[in-house]
Order: C-alpha cells, then structure tokens, then sequence
C-alpha cells in the first residue's frame, strides 16, 4: 500500500512540475513572441538577412521538391555552384517544404520555420536534460535556461544557427549509447549530426567539440573509438560530408574564398562581454555548486563537463585576439593571440566561418547543463537555491531588455514582375546592383531575392554570404557606367538577356547624393537620357508610374 502510495505521489508532483514549468514556457514564450505572431505575413527579424535566409530556404526546399539541382541556384548568373556561396539549409529546406502546402506567403513561412527551430531546440534540450540527470524539473531548467538566454535568441535573425534541435538530438544518441551499445541509439547520435551539418556546418563543429570534452571528462574516448559499430557509421558519415561539401572546397579554391583572420577577429566578442549578467551569474553558480558537491566525485566530474564546454564557448567566441570594447588590445604595438588563433589554422574548414560569436552557443549550452546539474542533486543547500533564484531574476531582467526586433518585409510583387514572368527570356539583370558595402542601399538586392521566388528568372544580381570578386568588379563598373557600351558588353558576356531599370531607386540615391567611393550616382533625367539613346535596350513595358521599365537586350 505504500508503495502504490509513494509511486502516486511521485506521479503527482512530476505531473505538478510539468504543469507549472508548462506554465512558464507558455508565459516566456508569449513575451517573446507575441510581436511575431501578430507580424506573421508582414514582418521579419532582420531587415537583410531575413529576406536572403528565406529565399535559400526556400531554393532547399525547391531541391528536395526536384526543382532544380543541389548545388546550382538562380543568383549571379552564370557562375556554377552557387549554392555553395551560402549555409546549405536542407533541414529546414525539407521542414519548409511541408509547410508550402498550406501556407503560401514566404514571410510567413520563414516565421513559422522560426518558431518552429525554437520549439524543437526547446524539446531536444528537453530531452537531453532528462537523459542527464532523470529528473523532469532539471530537465525544465536546461531547457528554459537555454532557449530564453539572450546568448541563443539573439540568433533569431540568423535560422541556420537558431534550429539546433540536431545538436542535443545528437547527444542523446551519444550518451544512451555509452550506457547501452543499441544500434539505434547510435543511428540517432548520427541522425542529429547530420540535420545540423546539412542544415549549418558550422553548428557541427559545436556538436563535435561538445561531444569530445564529454568523452574525454568521462574518460571512455578510447573504447568509444575502438568501438566498430563508431568506426564503421562514423566512416559513412565523413564520406557523406566530404561528398556534399566537395564542391565548396573546389569553389574555395578557385576564388581562394576564405574568411581571413582579421574577418574572424572583426566578427568576434569583446572580452567585456564575459562581463554580462547572463554569462557570470550562471557561472558562479555552477563553480560554488561543484565546490559543495566535490565530495562526491562522479558529480565533480560532471560539473566539470559542463564547465569545460561553457569555457571552450567563451573562449573560442573571443576569436584569436583580445578585443577590449572592440578596439584590439595590443603590446609593444602587437594583438595579443588566444587559442583560436591556432585552431583556425589547425582544424578544418574553420576558415570558412567569419562570425566566431556563434560559439557562445557552447558557452550557452554548458551554462544551461550546468545548471541543470546543480538542480538535480537530492539535497540542494537554500544558499545555492537562493543563488539559482538570483540567476533566474538577473536572466529574465536581462531579457526584458532585449526584445526581439522586427522588420517589415514586403512580399507582394509588383505588376512589372508580372511582366518579367511572362517573358520567354531566362536572364535577368535589375538596375541599379548593389552589394553589402553600398549602405544604405545593399538591402535592395535582398528584396529582390524575394520576387525572384515568383518570377524565376536566373538574376545576374545576387546577394550572399560570397560574392565572386569578378562580379563585385562588376557592380562597380555598372554603378559607374550604366548604361554605355562598357556595362551592355558586360551583360552581354554574361548571357543576361532582360534588363530591369528601377528609376524610383535611382531617385532615391540621388535625393541622398549617394556615392559610391569616389563614383556619384547618376541624376535621373541624365540616366533615362542615356537609356533612351542606348541602341542595345529595347523597352518591353514600364509600370504605370514609371518607376520600373523592362528591356530586352538585343543579341
């Protein structure tokens, strides 16, 4: 009788803790997030790299539809593998594909894929909780402590590093496995790997480092590696990534397309910011909980896991030099180097990555496990109670602060577009043609993006995150001398075949008296002259209020 008694309360206060944590996760949630639902169509978190993440999802999800191929997508025309120019995003590619069938707008879609990346990361870090320490409150701490940290939402406008439902998927697989050598388990570490390595590259080397410090802190690295069932799948799985990722290696090649070491050290964190509540509270935390329990020596060992993890994340996240309030620190007129000065050289395909900040998902994710760990002991001191308290109230004041920002992104296409469709013509050119550096107009070439998913032209245009450096010589050129002899030729070597002249952005550039370096952009009344006078445009149609007009280029 007191069995079935005891069971049933232990059934109680799980259910009671699912329905309170249940209850926080709706409340953050709706904080969060509300902004979006009620911005679905309209709006994205990110003005410029919004519209460009959407349209790759969106060429991914054409692929896995039969669309066209895996690796030649319809931006900077002619130039082949241009698919390799961006993160791949097969996962959400395949993700989004289901959701076309019953929502057509894109922005709508993206925010969906949104909250979806946010909600699987939330139950795979759910899981991976549970698996830890068997306990359904740690398992809500980890969960909460993960996704509603400023470190992990700030990535919001970036959803090749905000869908990680693959990395703790990955360890799940990996940890079961250690316990008990079932096939499945493995095949579930692999299939975790693989959602991240074809969705970001980038966030499987998160999975590989994180998975490496666990193996060595719980000293099993060999029989793990010596094991034949790893040997064999994990053969398959560097087979499968260097067949995919050849063609990125040639194109590297060919441009020498890597991100430099300055790129890195521009793209990376100030060494102030370890000085964030979100960071140090946690941390002191966790250290004065593995203090307490350093008697029990399996329990030390986890804490020093997850301490291990966060301090590789902080790290790594600073990049190769330290930045103090993002001026370089130096000495005697030299950087002063951190370890990810060496690692960039030494491990593959890192110098591929520029944005080094996205390792703070590992300090993120040791933060979160560590605190799930000092939650999950039997006997929990009030004092590390209280601190945890303390944590939680930092967190959410630092959050609150820190909304997240939306955008909006116009998804409706223009009837000039409608015009461009129902040409015969494969090749599209749109004037002017910027690129990243021409602010405040480089978001044009994003919206673009965006009518290009309706009217499915190859664009000569294009935005991502390489751009061959003959094409940006290009753009210069034309911004310089379209439309005379010089930029037609160009086009024409080019293969473009339609020529869309965008006068109101024209005008906009001169309102603002733009320029570019020391190249001016041209005054409108002087631009539809030349235009006119040019022999090798002939006009198709222009829009009612002749902000656009279409040319065809005569062979």
């Amino acid at each position: 009788m007191s069995d079935k008694f005891s069971t049933r309360s232990a059934m109680k206060s799980v259910n009671s803790v699912n329905w309170l944590m249940g209850a926080v996760l709706i409340l953050l949630s709706f904080f969060f997030f509300w902004n979006i639902v009620t911005h679905f169509s309209t709006h994205l978190t990110s003005p410029n790299d919004g519209p460009l993440i959407s349209w790759l999802i969106a060429q991914s999800a054409a692929f896995w539809k039969g669309g066209h191929s895996l690796y030649h997508w319809p931006i900077f025309y002619p130039y082949a593998f241009t698919a390799t120019y961006s993160d791949p995003f097969l996962s959400l590619g395949l993700v989004q594909l289901l959701i076309s069938f019953f929502v057509n707008n894109i922005v709508a879609q993206h925010n969906i894929l949104l909250l979806i990346s946010f909600f699987s990361t939330f139950f795979g870090m759910f899981l991976l909780g549970k698996t830890l320490f068997k306990n359904n409150f740690s398992a809500w701490i980890v969960a909460i402590s993960f996704c509603f940290s400023f470190l992990y939402l700030q990535f919001s406008v970036h959803l090749h590093t905000f869908f990680l439902f693959g990395l703790p998927l990955s360890l799940v697989g990996l940890i079961n496995y250690i316990k008990k050598p079932r096939f499945e388990y493995l095949l579930t570490a692999v299939a975790g790997f693989l959602i991240q390595a074809f969705n970001a590259p980038m966030t499987a080397y998160f999975i590989g480092v994180i998975a490496s410090i666990y193996l060595v802190s719980e000293q099993i690295t060999k029989k793990f590696l010596l094991d034949y069932k790893v040997l064999l799948v994990g053969i398959v799985v560097v087979a499968l990534c260097i067949w995919y990722y050849f063609p990125s290696v040639l194109v590297a090649q060919q441009f020498n397309a890597v991100r430099t070491i300055r790129d890195t050290a521009h793209f990376s964190y100030s060494i102030t910011r370890l000085g964030g509540l979100d960071i140090w509270l946690p941390l002191t935390a966790i250290i004065l909980g593995s203090r307490y329990f350093k008697k029990q020596r399996r329990t030390s060992l986890k804490a020093r896991t997850w301490i291990l993890i966060a301090g590789f994340g902080a790290i790594a996240m600073l990049g190769p030099v330290i930045k103090f309030n993002e001026a370089t620190l130096k000495i005697f007129n030299l950087p002063i180097p951190l370890p990810y000065a060496v690692i960039y050289y030494l491990i593959p395909g890192l110098q591929a990555f520029r944005a080094v900040t996205r390792w703070s998902i590992l300090l993120n994710f040791g933060l979160s496990l560590g605190l799930g760990w000092l939650l999950s002991k039997r006997k929990v001191p009030i004092f590390l109670i209280a601190i945890y308290g303390v944590v939680w109230v930092a967190q959410m004041w630092y959050l609150f602060n820190r909304t997240i920002s939306l955008y909006p992104v116009s998804s409706e296409v223009t009837a000039i577009y409608r015009v461009v469709k129902a040409q015969p013509e494969t090749v599209l050119a749109e004037f002017p043609i910027t690129q990243w550096d021409m602010t405040p107009f480089d978001g044009l070439e994003n919206q673009r993006l965006i009518t290009q998913l309706f009217h499915q032209k190859n664009l000569y245009n294009g935005v991502s995150g390489f751009m061959p450096p003959e094409r940006s010589d290009e753009i210069v050129t034309h911004f310089q001398h379209f439309p005379d002899d010089t930029s037609i030729l160009i086009l024409k070597q080019n293969q473009v075949e339609l020529v869309l002249v965008h006068l109101s952005e024209y005008q906009a550039m001169a309102d603002l008296n733009f320029q570019y370096g020391e190249i001016k952009a041209p005054k409108l009344d002087d631009l539809r002259q030349a235009i006119s006078n040019q022999p090798q445009l002939q006009l198709i149609e222009c829009s009612d209020n002749q902000e656009s007009c279409l040319y065809r280029l005569k062979p």
